[in-house]
């Protein structure tokens, strides 16, 4: 009997074990897979290429199914490029709603001193999904201009390929749920069709942007206060933001108080007039 119940005790401490450590035999594999399997989304890059020319040759197709390159859309003012897919629902909305908050904002002339151009990233979307989004926000818009200054554009994937690379957008298209993951952000380009400025995220600095503007047009937008601003500002690539000259304010404080302590040195140092005054004849 005592042989019998060790042998069920043994047997049982056996299942419990295995009970146990099943489950965990099972789990193991997932957990050290996902610690070396590449995650698809480090793939997603916005990079900035300043000073690199756009395809402006490549062509689209725009809003109202009329085949456009896009250099139809440079040459006089400076342009807006917003990077996204129409049908998007998560991430593109909340981009085009910021420059949407943006434009209000700005204090420029849509149409007439700046362009916007929301291009599509997805090859299957056409000048109805381009109608539909235009239609949308022009409702939505609360100033003149839009129609001329906001426009939509889609083009084959080798069109959308080269305007992606010019400007160092990398998206990834996952098949699973039918969606592209990318970044966000908005690309500031001169009238001649080179990358001038980036701004990341869904929520633009007004001030920032106009700045941006204002610089891709040499100044031929604006006013005197922008280009002042532009005097002790300047553009950080590092942070995509204008931050202050900060040592450069610092160095011309710090010559013209040296020149006024110098003119104000000169000027004690002089003699005065009446040292200067000769002495009257002496009374004989």
């Amino acid at each position: 009997m005592a042989l019998v119940s060790q042998t069920v005790r043994r047997q049982a401490t056996l299942l419990l074990v295995a009970v146990f450590a099943l489950p965990l035999m099972f789990a193991a594999p997932p957990v050290a897979a996902s610690e070396h399997a590449p995650d698809p989304l480090n793939d997603v890059r916005f990079d900035q290429q300043l000073g690199a020319p756009l395809p402006l040759d490549v062509a689209l197709r725009n809003e109202n199914g009329r085949d456009v390159q896009l250099g139809d859309y440079f040459g006089t003012t400076p342009v807006l490029l917003v990077p996204g897919y129409f049908r998007c629902r998560t991430l593109c909305p909340l981009t085009r709603d910021g420059v949407l908050k943006l434009l209000d904002q700005l204090g420029l002339a849509l149409g007439r001193e700046f362009t916007v151009l929301s291009f599509s990233i997805d090859p299957r979307e056409g000048p109805a999904d381009a109608l539909a989004l235009q239609q949308e926000y022009a409702a939505r818009f609360s100033r003149p201009g839009f129609a001329e200054g906001w426009h939509f554009l889609t083009g084959t994937q080798d069109a959308i390929a080269q305007i992606t690379a010019a400007i160092g957008f990398a998206p990834i298209y996952d098949e699973l749920t039918d969606q592209y993951s990318h970044a966000a952000g908005i690309v500031v380009a001169t009238p001649e069709g080179t990358i001038a400025r980036y701004f990341y995220g869904i929520d633009y600095v007004p001030a920032d942007v106009r700045l941006g503007l204002v610089e891709a047009s040499q100044n031929k937008i604006g006013s005197i206060v922008d280009q002042l601003f532009l005097l002790c500002y300047r553009y950080d690539p590092a942070s995509a933001r204008y931050t202050p000259l900060i040592m450069t304010i610092m160095r011309a404080g710090f010559v013209l108080t040296t020149l006024a302590l110098g003119i104000g040195l000169f000027w004690m140092s002089r003699p005065s007039r009446q040292s200067l005054t000769p002495p009257a004849p002496a009374a004989t």
